[in-house]
């Protein structure tokens, strides 16, 4: 099993990859 803080990290990614993308576009 993976541990608890690598779990939560992987699950925020797509999140914050979101937002990231979005922000950039907002931007351009």
């Amino acid at each position: 099993p993976y541990p608890a803080r690598s779990t939560v990290q992987v699950a925020r990614l797509p999140r914050d990859v979101r937002v990231e993308i979005e922000v950039i576009a907002d931007l351009s």
